[in-house]
């Protein structure tokens, strides 16, 4: 049974990931190494909840030079008494005080964010992009890298590669045609991955709600090793025209060689199925067209497809479906939009045909 309490080591380090972070401070692999931390135990994720309601309570206009650990936290003692118990009391307390000297630990970390005179050198600026379902986009990163975020995805990345390697952060999928620097290398991180090259084009797959993560390469070669961890040990270095398939379960990886367009096919507008099960085609489909299916039997989503999808409407592509296997649909009334005006995905159900 895992011990979930923490040694002082652990917490010093989880403290000045959880600082990093919500200061908008923390590099890519910082952000994926403190994601794993936080998903490794439930206590994990009640002391970074703690430290953040802790951290968004606090007064940012502040310099930390004239913060009083003392009367702060004999502030805090004097809410949580009337509210915890002893035991509750003093892990509270600690989680405080250790908070309340960190700015002054990491050289004014907290001043940084918000004083507008900080220099431009001690403070990273990020950016985020992110594509809706149902749309793609194409842009540029400050080296000169080139991306193609497909739909339901996005990469965070600082808007200078100032550091000795070139980090972004991507949930979903996106395509890379990366600018040569063998002195800075170009690492994407995922939530089970890393995926480092210098100068080469690949595909990355890695949606939050999917088990497996995949990483395709066209050109150059790329080391994939798992994200979050302190050995950096290598899963696989992959060669041109290979495709790997990291299961995030069991942590095993299964790679393939041979023609990879079908994969990248989504950066063109297409949508390409080579001998893919119903439930491989479905995904891909809910995410090109905003669509969430739901399957009424699971022995319908073993069904194969080989075919290729470019100019159809979803009306045609569903209609060559079911022409196509036993399968039948409908689609369900579309709710209103969201009040952020986010249009909510529609909802087909998919059913074996009648006989």
């Amino acid at each position: 049974m895992k011990n979930d309490i923490m040694n002082n080591l652990e917490q010093e380090e989880a403290l000045r990931l959880i600082a990093k972070y919500l200061g908008d401070n923390a590099t890519a692999e910082e952000i994926a190494e403190l994601e794993a931390w936080i998903k490794d135990s439930s206590s994990n994720w009640d002391y970074f909840m703690k430290v953040k309601n802790i951290w968004h309570s606090m007064d940012k206009s502040i310099d930390p030079s004239d913060i009083s650990t003392t009367d702060a936290l004999d502030d805090v003692m004097n809410q949580i008494s009337r509210k915890s118990t002893m035991i509750r009391f003093w892990r509270y307390f600690q989680t405080a005080a250790a908070i309340l000297i960190i700015p002054l630990i990491l050289g004014g970390l907290f001043w940084q964010k918000f004083n507008s005179t900080a220099k431009e050198k001690e403070h990273i600026a990020y950016k985020e992009v992110f594509t809706s379902n149902g749309t793609r986009l194409a842009f540029n990163l400050e080296d000169g890298t080139k991306v193609w975020l497909n739909a339901g995805s996005s990469l965070k990345y600082p808007e200078k590669f100032t550091s000795n390697q070139r980090s972004v952060l991507l949930k979903g999928e996106a395509y890379f045609e990366v600018e040569s620097d063998k002195s800075k290398p170009f690492v994407v991180y995922t939530k089970s991955l890393a995926v480092k090259a210098t100068g080469t084009k690949f595909n990355v797959r890695a949606f939050l709600d999917q088990k497996q993560t995949e990483v395709s390469l066209l050109s150059g070669k790329v080391a994939v090793s798992k994200a979050g961890t302190t050995d950096n040990t290598i899963i696989s270095n992959l060669k041109p025209y290979q495709h790997l398939d990291y299961d995030i379960t069991t942590q095993q990886s299964e790679i393939v060689e041979g023609d990879l367009y079908k994969y990248i096919a989504w950066r063109d507008g297409k949508l390409l199925f080579r001998n893919d099960p119903l439930s491989d085609v479905l995904n891909r489909i809910g995410e090109f067209h905003n669509i969430h299916f739901q399957c009424t039997d699971k022995k319908l989503l073993e069904y194969r497809y080989h075919i290729t999808f470019q100019n159809e409407s979803l009306s045609e592509i569903l209609e060559i479906l079911k022409a196509s296997s036993p399968m039948d649909f409908k689609m369900m009334k579309r709710n209103a939009d969201l009040p952020d005006g986010t249009i909510p995905r529609q909802e087909i159900l998919i059913f074996p045909k009648r006989k």
